[in-house]
């Protein structure tokens, strides 16, 4: 086997390790419940955005059947692989294993051992749900700014921004609160719904994340720009790491502030303001007359509670039922489309 690979990055994963008596800190003006801090462990992510950055990265030779096996389980991601010079036997194929959900066998885990992992330390983030298959599951139309993508590499996109989310919220030191889909994910097993294509989040102090973006450089090459019926005059973009970008649209027709974008998948999360209104929190579809408004009861909510969704900490509403209720009435029924929830198992099942 060769040794002489260079460590590959490990991926931090955030894991809940226990729930302590809560206790509230006020953040300018609004207060937040802080659980105890979750502390993070080391994982690999398998998947086949995983898999191709490997061989590319490292020049791996691929053998005919490999290079089939690569092309049928990862369509996309491989579409424009080349097979390079260096032999390094067994790897690709088993990492291949473990997104087919094979279970790792000691010949593997020696194999593994040879790029510095092992069976115990890798995970299959092909799904946002346990027993979730997405082999079957549909994609909504323009739900990234890819072409063509799968919902194994969407998964991987959706964990991505989570991460970025959580990096973001830390740095700033201003919490990005979890609505829609995502909040409804949270209630039923803290994981992402695994039908769901994209996230939402809102933050209230919108000038300590404009101030902080505004520390990066300008770009005009990133994947939007592919964006059919693009308007770029109002937007500007800022490369904030080496795999994700943001845009403000100051665009007044237009009713979503700010645009996380994890650019190897073109998967995003649309990030909103909130904007104090008597008693209530409102967006700016409300203010201006646009589609997608939403009002928020300030009683229902603040204070924001820490919420760790698919092990990677956000913020929650105060009274999540009640904001679920208001926008979502049947929220609490165990069946979507082609879905089912299983409660024993708690995770969401395709059928």
């Amino acid at each position: 086997m060769t040794s002489f690979l260079l460590p590959i990055i490990v991926f931090r994963v955030i894991a809940i390790v226990s729930m302590m008596p809560k206790e509230t800190r006020i953040q300018g003006n609004y207060a937040v419940r802080r659980h105890a801090p979750v502390e993070p462990v080391d994982v690999e992510p398998v998947n086949c955005y995983f898999i191709t950055s490997f061989v590319q990265e490292h020049n791996v030779h691929l053998y005919p059947e490999t290079e089939k096996r690569l092309h049928r389980l990862c369509p996309t991601v491989s579409v424009h692989l080349v097979s390079g010079e260096n032999v390094i036997d067994g790897v690709v194929e088993t990492l291949l294993n473990r997104v087919e959900g094979s279970p790792c066998i000691p010949e593997e885990d020696t194999i593994l051992k040879t790029i510095g992992l092992r069976c115990n330390n890798t995970t299959v983030m092909t799904a946002i749900d346990p027993c979730m298959s997405t082999k079957n599951a549909r994609i909504k139309d323009h739900s990234t700014y890819m072409k063509n993508i799968d919902m194994d590499s969407i998964h991987y996109g959706l964990l991505q921004n989570l991460q970025m989310l959580h990096t973001m919220s830390q740095k700033i030191d201003i919490p990005f609160i979890l609505l829609h889909g995502g909040l409804i994910g949270w209630y039923w097993n803290e994981k992402l719904l695994p039908w769901d294509t994209d996230i939402d989040v809102s933050i209230i102090d919108h000038i300590s994340y404009e101030s902080w973006l505004k520390s990066f450089p300008t770009t005009n090459d990133t994947v939007f720009q592919h964006e059919e019926h693009r308007d770029d005059r109002y937007k500007t973009f800022y490369k904030v790491s080496e795999e994700f970008v943001v845009y403000v649209d100051t665009n007044p027709k237009h009713h979503i502030e700010s645009r996380l974008l994890h650019e190897p998948t073109g998967v995003y999360t649309d990030i909103t303001y909130l904007y104090p209104q008597n008693s209530d929190y409102v967006m700016k579809a409300n203010l201006n007359q646009l589609w997608g408004g939403h009002t928020f009861p300030q009683k229902q909510l603040l204070p924001l509670q820490e919420c760790n969704i698919n092990n990677i900490q956000l913020h929650c509403p105060h009274s999540v039922e009640t904001i679920l209720k208001n926008e979502y009435p049947g929220f609490k029924n165990k069946r979507f489309k082609e879905f089912v929830f299983l409660q024993d198992e708690k995770c969401w099942k395709h059928i």
